[in-house]
Formats: structure tokens, C-alpha cells, sequence
């Protein structure tokens, strides 16, 4: 969810990324967005240098949030105590990540924009996939320290775990469904962890 303390910029930020969204990023120009938000042109580039640069800060945004939400709460202790929770948690929040109406959206400009636009593309790679596999090795890499899980690659563990987890949010947005039986999420994440955690753990 886009938070900003700027009320004018927070505004600006969610109609661009409704209409990123709807139409894709190159389809929309800045005048559309100003129409939408009420705001005359000279408001928004008192806030960005360009189109780009909002599509950028929205990205960040979503980064952040992320890092912050997906990965509070796991610490060292935990993942001694409760390692496979630990995975489940983080699991379960990446699930849930597309039924919020915003965080929808940001992923429908995702699958649009990463073929389209390189800009974009590097945006991606960088800021969504490289970020969150540096933290998910970083945990896989203290589970190994800790003797909890064998001695594998952690980009390897990293891409198998959050594989299955980002083609079921696919086939989620593909659907186009704000109402998902949460029993049937719950249901594919416990499968897919129980998989994981077998071919990992030591004991």
C-alpha cells in the first residue's frame, strides 16, 4: 500500500498506479493522470521530474513494504525455534500480497511493463526480484549457520522457494478474483512448504 505523509503526492501516486494498471505504463501520460487526480501538470512535476520517475518512487515504495512486512518478526531466535513457520510466515504474506486491491495493481504494471519498457525492466529486476531473493538468502543463510537446514546454494533455495508462491499470485491475477477461499490459500502454502521443508531440513 502506498503510504506517503505528502497527501498530494500520495494522491498522485495511487491514480498512477490505477491507471499504470489499467491502461500500462507507456499508454498513460501525465496529462491523464492529472485529470484523474485533480491536479493541474505544473502539481505533479512539483513532486517528480517525470513519468518515469512516479512509476520509480512507486516501485521503492512497494520495495520497502516488502522488506518491512514480508520479513518483520524473523529473527534469529525464531528461526532456530520455529525454522518451517518461519518459511510459512513468510509465505503466507506473499500470498496474501495479491488480494490487496493496490499491491494488485502494482503487479498487474509488473507483468505489463517488464516486456515493455526496459526502464522498467531493470526497475524490476533490481528493486523487485534481486531485493527480495538477497533477503530470502540471507534468512536461508543463517537457517545453514544455525545447522537447521543443509548445506545448499541459497540463490538456488531462494528461486524454489518463491517460484510456486509467484505462479500461484499469477494465476490469482489472472482470474481477476478479489474473493479467494483463504482455506484453499492456506491449503497451497502448507503444501508447497511441506515439500520444501522436507528436501531441506537436516533431521
Amino acid at each position: 500500500m502506498i503510504e506517503d505523509g505528502n497527501i498530494t503526492k500520495k494522491k498522485i501516486l495511487e491514480t498512477a498506479l490505477r491507471l499504470f494498471s489499467k491502461n500500462g505504463f507507456s499508454a498513460t501520460s501525465v496529462r491523464q493522470i492529472c485529470r484523474e487526480a485533480g491536479f493541474r501538470e505544473s502539481v505533479i512535476y512539483n513532486h517528480f521530474a517525470s513519468k518515469y520517475d512516479i512509476l520509480r518512487i512507486i516501485f521503492l515504495i512497494e520495495v520497502d513494504s516488502v522488506r518491512n512486512e514480508f520479513f518483520r518478526e524473523v529473527d534469529i531466535e525464531m528461526m532456530q525455534k520455529n525454522p518451517k513457520d518461519v518459511l510459512y510466515l513468510i509465505a503466507d504474506r506473499i500470498m496474501i500480497y495479491a488480494n490487496d486491491e493496490n499491491r494488485a495493481r502494482f503487479l498487474r504494471v509488473i507483468m505489463m511493463e517488464m516486456f515493455r519498457d526496459s526502464r522498467a525492466k531493470k526497475l524490476i529486476k533490481e528493486d523487485v526480484f534481486e531485493n527480495g531473493k538477497v533477503m530470502l538468502k540471507e534468512i536461508f543463510l543463517q537457517m545453514m549457520k544455525a545447522g537447521i537446514i543443509k548445506e545448499k546454494d541459497p540463490q538456488i533455495l531462494a528461486n524454489e522457494f518463491l517460484g510456486p508462491l509467484i505462479f500461484f499470485n499469477l494465476e490469482h491475477l489472472l482470474r481477476n478474483s478479489s474473493n479467494e477461499n483463504i482455506t484453499f490459500r492456506h491449503n497451497l502454502i502448507q503444501e508447497h512448504i511441506d515439500f520444501f521443508w522436507e528436501k531441506i531440513k537436516t533431521n
